[in-house]
């Protein structure tokens, strides 16, 4: 796991001087480097918004399927890209990444200005392949239970590993506690890959402590996959994740990378912050799978992928929701 002194090397210990919309931090405190690493890439995010309108950019922007910023592998620490205010601190560099899916013949490395030209950030490409981790033989897991309005014992997966079922259908789920198959019940429309299913009994509830908060990934924070066939694992929020059309609108992401990932049959595991004193641990995502960024020079860097579990709960409606811990 990236030490907590490069963290805290990446950006500066405060908050960025412009105004900028605040949207990303809970009730919970954040006093560790997280705190400066997620208001410094929500308000990249923002400044990326403020000049997507310009003719260059703003193509480049448009010709990316995924923008991340936060916290990226430099697979070239001697290179020194561009003009940037923000260090690389033992292969790690704070900045934004478009993800593209081809090669583009013309190199982009870049800078945008933050703070009215007083500092600048890192902006790059990368060729993405994303890799969900279903298999046939154990398709995935469950991330989260809940009870529907009738009072059915529900689980929350990933949408991927049951989209081939229709409602009603027994899918390659198995509840915890009584070990038979679940059933399908209802997917998550457009982008949102995530799905509810029925489970055959009461379902694992009296196993899954009461969470914290439903809330998103926070850049630059300690979390935990728990992830049903590899076993739980602490790796670090690497970035936020948005589309384009997330980016004009300032809109707030649905994905964020991690410093580690899981492998195939890890699908629909749950994302959580670790349990604190006094404080339950947080649910926060929905892992998918793995994210190979290929950077111009042709080498790789592997992130894994995961989608804000509070949005795939407010639209699959699921409430009082609980984390499924696969420890």
């Amino acid at each position: 796991m990236i030490d907590q002194e490069v963290l805290r090397k990446l950006v500066p210990n405060r908050f960025p001087e412009d105004e900028y919309p605040g949207e990303l931090f809970s009730k919970r405190p954040f006093e560790g480097p997280e705190r400066w690493i997620g208001a410094w890439s929500a308000y990249l995010r923002w400044q990326l918004r403020a000049q997507a309108n310009e003719a260059y950019f703003g193509k480049r922007i448009d010709r990316s399927g995924f923008i991340a910023t936060g916290i990226f592998r430099v697979t070239r620490p001697d290179e020194v890209a561009v003009d940037s205010n923000f260090p690389i601190v033992e292969g790690f560099q704070f900045g934004a990444l478009f993800l593209r899916g081809a090669p583009d013949p013309e190199v982009y490395r870049s800078a945008i200005p933050l703070e009215g030209g007083r500092l600048k950030a890192p902006v790059r490409e990368a060729v993405a392949s994303i890799y969900l981790h279903d298999r046939s033989d154990s398709d995935g897991c469950i991330a989260a239970v809940y009870n529907d309005d009738a009072g059915v014992p529900c689980g929350i997966t990933a949408r991927h590993v049951v989209q081939r079922y229709r409602r009603g259908d027994r899918v390659p789920l198995h509840c915890s506690d009584c070990g038979y198959q679940a059933r399908m019940l209802r997917t998550a429309p457009g982008l949102i890959d995530a799905a509810s299913v029925t489970l055959p009994c009461g379902g694992p509830h009296y196993r899954c402590p009461p969470p914290g908060q439903l809330r998103s990934a926070v850049e630059g924070e300690t979390i935990h996959l728990h992830l049903g066939q590899s076993g739980t694992t602490a790796c670090i929020v690497m970035a936020s994740v948005s589309t384009p059309s997330q980016i004009r609108s300032a809109a707030i992401p649905q994905h964020f990378l991690t410093e580690k990932h899981g492998y195939p049959g890890d699908s629909g595991s749950l994302v959580s912050s670790p349990d604190a004193p006094h404080l339950p641990a947080d649910l926060i995502g929905i892992y998918l799978g793995d994210n190979v960024c290929e950077d111009p020079d042709g080498v790789l860097a592997t992130y894994g992928f995961a989608l804000d579990i509070k949005q795939a709960a407010d639209i699959l409606g699921a409430r009082d929701v609980q984390g499924v811990f696969h420890d």
